[in-house]
């Protein structure tokens, strides 16, 4: 397996991580994928994802880690601070659930995909 930067991943990718991402919600959380027939297809989406060393950070190596801390710092700081709310968070911050819908997120900016994720069949 080698890990690929963004910057060549497919754009098709990308765009399909994305909206996968947007359906179901804000934080971390890995989307597998595949091209079959040119097309970017969702295997799964991870709530939970592993985050291997010298796998996903082969391309950022630390600066992976920092990227996700402080964005996990910055939310934090948003609660505490009582920043203006997003019209779909609640009072206490949290973003109201619907049945059926487990929590996850997308950290905008990941930098690399394993090929295992691109391979194309």
């Amino acid at each position: 397996m080698e890990t690929v930067p963004i910057y060549k991943a497919p754009q098709k990718v990308l765009d399909t991580a994305v909206k996968a991402a947007a359906l179901i919600g804000k934080g971390l959380y890995g989307v597998d994928l595949k091209l079959i027939n040119g097309r970017a297809v969702v295997i799964e989406i991870n709530d939970n994802p592993s985050i291997d060393h010298e796998v996903e950070d082969a391309v950022l190596g630390d600066e992976l880690y920092y990227r996700i801390l402080n964005h996990f710092v910055h939310c934090l700081n948003r609660l505490t601070r009582n920043e203006p709310r997003s019209r779909n968070t609640s009072r206490d911050g949290r973003r109201p659930r619907r049945r059926g819908v487990r929590r996850a997120a997308f950290i905008p900016g990941r930098e690399a995909f394993t090929r295992r994720q691109l391979r194309a069949t």
